[in-house]
């Protein structure tokens, strides 16, 4: 059995290209999918199929900070961004 996980952040028109490729997988044989998006695209995702998981508040409240846009955006220096990946990773390991 293959599993697939589709995560996105964002809008409608960013989540919905990720909707039509996880109906396009659970065309395959042994294919599992399951989405992961924030709340307002539950629906959505229902009307496809597969399984569906909330990002939570605190997980969105984490993508919003300036070091993970940083990293994601890779702004300033390669090392800020370690650092900043360093200390993301022991604040969020428990």
């Amino acid at each position: 059995m293959k599993k697939v996980l589709i995560c996105s952040l964002g809008s409608r028109g960013d989540v919905e290209p990720f909707l039509a490729l996880g109906e396009e997988l659970m065309r395959q044989p042994n294919t599992e999918v399951a989405f992961c998006f924030s709340e307002q695209f539950r629906e959505l995702a229902s009307e496809v199929g597969g399984k569906f998981y909330q990002m939570t508040p605190a997980f969105l409240d984490l993508m919003d900070r300036p070091a993970i846009k940083a990293i994601m955006g890779q702004t300033g220096s390669k090392w800020s961004r370690i650092n900043s990946m360093r200390g993301l990773l022991k604040e969020t390991a428990p």
